[in-house]
């Protein structure tokens, strides 16, 4: 990963930290009763595990498509051995094997 995605990465989680502290911090000073707070706190939990475990399953799903692409681009590609051997046979003597 190069240093410019690891810091888009990394300013998007704290971006994300900051905003789920500051929704918990005015949940907190709602004007609501312990126990409706408590819920409401629970209830945006949950959505935001659901979220979380959706995007992780697609981020999954896409991996394993461009794993297996990348895969199949390794069967299908020549190894060095053969271009050089290719290249033997094309006829440039200088690298003949």
């Amino acid at each position: 990963m190069s240093r410019d995605s690891e810091r888009v990465a990394s300013n998007l989680v704290c971006f994300i930290l900051g905003a789920a502290v500051g929704a918990a911090v005015a949940l907190l000073y709602a004007p609501q009763e312990g126990a409706e707070t408590r819920k409401l706190i629970g209830d945006k939990a949950q959505d935001a595990r659901e979220k979380a475990e959706a995007v992780a399953q697609t981020a999954k799903e896409k991996l394993a498509v461009v794993s297996e692409k990348v895969h199949e681009l390794r069967r299908h590609a020549p190894s060095a051995e053969e271009v050089v051997i290719e290249t033997a046979v094309e006829g440039d003597e200088d690298y003949a094997v």
